[in-house]
């Protein structure tokens, strides 16, 4: 269990990553955007974000610490072009996709209990 300054650092590394990566890459069709999301356990979320050919994509996302959260992105066929895995509910992806095109982001909650988070498209 994280106590509250865990949680405090933690919260601030993430935000210092998500702001990095705001300043340093483009952004998707429709601009850049936040969003406060929440998983059941043992389920997912879906996106859909239209991304341009050839400009780096990022998506980072930060949890409330309470399950481990897996971060996935598809192509519109399907294919996976990119995940973050790693345990603990922090992810980040980058990507440059090779067309423009509607992708799929889809984060998935591997814990038993929900997880509130933020994710964020850059």
């Amino acid at each position: 269990m994280f106590t509250k300054t865990k949680l405090a650092i933690s919260a601030l590394a993430a935000l210092a990553v998500i702001t990095v990566a705001m300043h340093t890459h483009a952004s998707p069709l429709g601009g850049s955007w936040c969003r406060k999301g929440s998983v059941d356990g043992g389920r997912f979320e879906n996106y859909s974000e239209y991304f341009q050919a050839g400009q780096i994509a990022v998506v980072a996302m930060h949890g409330d610490g309470y399950t481990d959260l897996d971060l996935y992105i598809y192509d519109e066929f399907g294919n996976l072009i990119e995940a973050d895995t790693s345990g603990g509910d922090t992810c980040q992806v980058s990507f440059r996709p090779h067309w423009s095109g509607h992708f799929t982001i889809k984060v998935v909650n591997r814990g038993a209990g929900g997880n509130n988070y933020t994710i964020c498209v850059y």
